[in-house]
């Protein structure tokens, strides 16, 4: 099947987008302040006794990962891909799998960081630095996927006969005068590794950020994933 994302942004999900706001999250959050801590004992029983790091829980966050995933795809498939009656659509009608790439690695790190927001109980200046800084990160690569040709190296191939007339040190066998010899001669070729090959993202933001649907989309899927755990945590503070 066709892979969704491009494979710089699978590379570097979880060590730009989304790695430093959960490390700091555990680092520096507290739902009390130190001295209570100090003087509380008692604050420590919840965490011995397993009672917020179950099974159900486990099961609970990963049935939310699968219905993050969901929206952040199809939701925008159905909504700006059909010409007609969807929210918008795009010039060709069909969104086309380079636009819903674009539309679902922003959503996806938005809503991740979002949804770790909901969790914290203290907000300092590192808080809001990484977790703000690392939405703003995902935007700016967006940027670079559509507005920077991706990188070429140029790579120079020796012709098959100057390699077995250039004199050398010491003799060259024929395997090793084969190998690198390949590929055929050619003068000068540039190639692309796949890693830093994102030529199928290139202009994308400028059709997808200006089609009013997106924004509309956007909104719409944020308030969907957030709102499980939003009405859940609203739920247990009342009772």
């Amino acid at each position: 099947g066709e892979r969704l994302f491009v494979q710089v942004y699978l590379e570097v999900y979880n060590i730009v987008f989304t790695a430093l706001p959960i490390i700091c999250f555990c680092v520096f959050d507290q739902d009390v302040d130190k001295h209570t801590s100090a003087h509380s004992p008692k604050l420590y029983t919840p965490g011995i006794h397993r009672i917020y790091y179950t099974h159900v829980g486990f099961i609970t966050w990963m049935v939310e990962s699968v219905w993050l995933s969901f929206l952040v795809v199809y939701v925008p498939a159905v909504a700006l891909g059909y010409p007609g009656w969807g929210l918008g659509s795009l010039d060709n009608g069909d969104i086309g799998v380079s636009s819903l790439s674009l539309i679902s690695m922003s959503l996806v790190c938005i809503n991740v960081n979002l949804r770790l927001a909901i969790e914290m109980h203290s907000w300092h200046f590192c808080e809001h630095f990484l977790m703000w800084g690392s939405i703003i990160a995902i935007q700016l690569a967006c940027l670079l996927f559509s507005f920077v040709w991706p990188p070429s190296f140029r790579t120079r191939h020796t012709p098959l006969r100057a390699l077995a007339r250039r004199p050398a040190r010491r003799p060259l066998s024929s395997c090793a005068i084969l190998t690198r010899a390949l590929p055929p001669p050619s003068s000068v070729r540039a190639t692309v590794p796949s890693s830093f090959d994102w030529s199928e993202l290139y202009y994308i933001v400028y059709h997808v950020y200006g089609e009013p649907g997106f924004w509309l989309v956007s909104l719409l899927v944020i308030v969907l994933v957030l709102a499980p755990r939003t009405i859940g945590k609203s739920y247990d503070t009342i009772n």
